[in-house]
């Protein structure tokens, strides 16, 4: 009886053993990819054991250099190979024997085939940045310039590193006030503080930023030369533009442009307007010491600034021949400035001492009436770019200024 409980003992070992061995038993699964019209080898190819059951990803390698992979310990259960890699159909192995006699399932070579896909039409877009630099200038294309919508050439210019606007639009360049504006490439009579004001963003094309002018523009332009370039109507036949802008704390503007264009002659007529309002609120503390008492100061200002402009423009562009160019130019208009600041100061001493205070009111009122011609010609000599030009200019202003 005690031989037959050892031998069944040793056989139920034996058995267990045997079954926890199978179900612990790894395979390796090895391959190798390639292409199945010239039989080279594909590179990182993508090889993913997924679950029959569920296409749940197990496992996965990607091929090496020659193409061969292997995929190791893995168990057995019911699998499938999913192979992918750009510009080839993918493959599927649905049919894994795992040999119990053997420890690796060998696949041999895997060929892909090429897939064949017709592009549909690519289009390909770029788009130019708000500001450029070249060797002598710097270029603002105001048309991509968000910031200047519905404000002038003085908001425009913010854009530009060499250019300093102050809450007041007053406009520098390099740190100085003396330059000159040009208007596609001419003179104006019109201060430069005036021009950049009046002169709409919506109507710019561009700003050029000369900071380093030739010889015949240094005595006036020692800082540089801000040459504003405006819109034409390019397209032959009758077109037209109209803008609005409506802002926060009373800012509005609007604009409207025609332009009709001729094989041999193009006109543009424009009126803009522009109703802008600034308001501030200052506020400055100081204390001056002294040996036996100390003395607090302090300034409150209120400021409210409101810009008011209305311009009309007009421009005749003729070419009689191929060598000849008369142009015709005419600005006018008015720009009503109206500030009203309020001052409130006060002080008291330490030791007690009473507090003094004062109200201040201040008015001014500027509402400049202005209008400029321009009649220019252009003859070209030769085809190595020389030329004649020979300009003409007019321009009228009258201030009112009124201060309280």
């Amino acid at each position: 009886m005690k031989k037959v409980k050892v031998i069944l003992i040793a056989c139920f070992t034996i058995l267990s053993w045997s079954v926890i061995h199978a179900a612990e038993k790894k395979y390796d699964i090895q391959g190798s990819v390639v292409e199945e019209q010239n039989g080279e080898n594909i590179p990182y190819t993508t090889i993913a054991l997924k679950l029959a059951t569920d296409s749940s990803l197990v496992t996965g390698t990607i091929s090496d250099d020659e193409g061969k992979f292997i995929i190791e310990k893995v168990k057995a259960d019911n699998y499938f190979i999913e192979l992918s890699f750009m510009g080839y159909e993918d493959v599927l192995i649905t049919e894994l024997n795992f040999d119990k006699s053997s420890k690796s399932i060998d696949l041999g070579q895997i060929k892909m085939h090429p897939a064949s896909s017709l592009l549909g039409e690519v289009e390909i877009k770029s788009r130019q940045s708000a500001i450029s630099n070249s060797i002598d200038k710097q270029v603002i294309s105001v048309d991509k310039n968000l910031l200047a919508t519905g404000g002038t050439a003085v908001d425009a210019l913010k854009l530009s590193p060499s250019v300093q606007v102050d809450p007041n639009g007053d406009v520098k360049l390099r740190g100085s006030k003396s330059f000159i504006v040009l208007i596609n490439g001419k003179p104006t009579t019109l201060k430069a503080e005036q021009v950049l004001k009046q002169t709409p963003a919506n109507q710019i094309s561009k700003i050029e930023v000369i900071t380093n002018p030739s010889v015949k523009y240094n005595a006036e332009g020692g800082a540089g030369i801000i040459n504003i370039v405006l819109k034409k109507g390019l397209q032959r036949g009758f077109n037209g533009m109209v803008n609005a802008t409506v802002g926060t704390k009373g800012k509005y503007s609007g604009d409207i442009s025609l332009n009709l264009n001729r094989e041999k002659m193009a006109l543009s007529v424009g009126v803009d307007w522009r109703d802008w309002n600034t308001t501030a609120f200052n506020d400055y503390f100081r204390d001056y010491y002294k040996t036996d008492s100390v003395h607090h100061a302090a300034m409150l200002q209120d400021r409210l600034i409101n810009e008011n402009n209305l311009g009309f423009r007009f421009g005749m562009d003729y070419n009689p021949d191929e060598r000849s160019n008369i142009t015709y130019s005419f600005h006018g208009g008015y720009t009503a400035i109206e500030a009203d600041i309020k001052t409130r100061n006060s002080g008291y001493s330490v030791p007690a001492g009473n507090e003094e205070y004062s109200y201040n009111t201040y008015y001014f009122l500027q509402k400049p009436k202005f209008y400029t011609n321009n009649l220019g010609y252009n003859l070209k000599l030769n085809k190595e770019g020389s030329s004649i030009a020979i300009n003409a200019y007019y321009s009228y202003i009258d201030y009112y200024i009124l201060n309280s």
